[in-house]
């Protein structure tokens, strides 16, 4: 798959993790259902015929009573967002290095210098194009959940150079949240919030309060997840 099949896919995989619950009560609901029926012309008490039963369940549903219980699952879906974004960015930079390898003007790619062993170079097959790019990340040990970074990388190696928008300044943002719920618990540091005092406009976010302790909606995972799917399918087509 390309790039960008796979982030779909990851998403997909996010997706199914933060609705868990509608889909485990959307065939609870059908089971019932599918019993109520069976039952309701032999047994006119509700407790019996499932109607009771029935009527709890669509509750549960339709006032997402479960929700309340799935924080700590929301703020994990920011941390794999930012993770699978990484991992897209890494994948759409190997293939860039690649294709200005393949090009007329591999401008400073050409400078670059490397220490091989020979059994790493045995190891790689002589595959030069394709072990560049994991060259030059393994050398410079660059990240891709540094924004900073990745716009330094992607600007340096190849003919392309993301742009400072407000979807970018999301993603910003939702990086420094992912360092906050990973190393400080999910609550809000003086270095977290100097990260992105300077990272405006943005709508994810706009405000982050020093000792806040994040707690994110299922509006603010979506909103997140169409910024990191557009910046992905722009860099691609790019």
């Amino acid at each position: 798959m390309s790039p960008l099949e796979t982030f779909k896919s990851n998403l997909s995989e996010v997706d199914n993790l933060i609705n868990f619950d509608r889909q485990l009560l959307q065939l609870v609901t059908l089971t019932v259902e599918g019993l109520h029926e069976q039952l309701k012309s032999k047994f006119g008490d509700e407790r019996l015929n499932g109607a009771r039963a029935l009527t709890v369940i669509r509750g549960i549903r339709d006032n997402e009573t479960l929700r309340t219980k799935y924080q700590a699952i929301y703020n994990q879906a920011i941390v794999l967002l930012v993770s699978h974004f990484a991992s897209a960015l890494g994948d759409l930079f190997r293939e860039a290095v690649s294709a200005r390898l393949a090009s007329a003007d591999a401008g400073k790619l050409l400078e670059e210098e490397f220490k091989l062993t020979v059994a790493e170079l045995k190891e790689r097959s002589w595959d030069l194009s394709g072990a560049i790019p994991d060259l030059l990340i393994a050398k410079h040990d660059l990240t891709f959940q540094d924004m900073g970074a990745t716009v330094r990388a992607f600007s340096a190696y190849t003919s392309l150079i993301p742009e400072r928008n407000v979807v970018m300044n999301n993603i910003i943002t939702a990086q420094a949240c992912r360092h906050a719920i990973v190393h400080a618990g999910g609550r809000v540091s003086e270095k977290s919030v100097r990260q992105v005092s300077k990272v405006l406009p943005r709508t994810f976010r706009p405000v982050l309060n020093v000792g806040e302790q994040l707690s994110f909606s299922l509006l603010e995972i979506n909103s997140i997840k169409s910024d990191m799917l557009n910046f992905i399918e722009t860099l691609a087509s790019e």
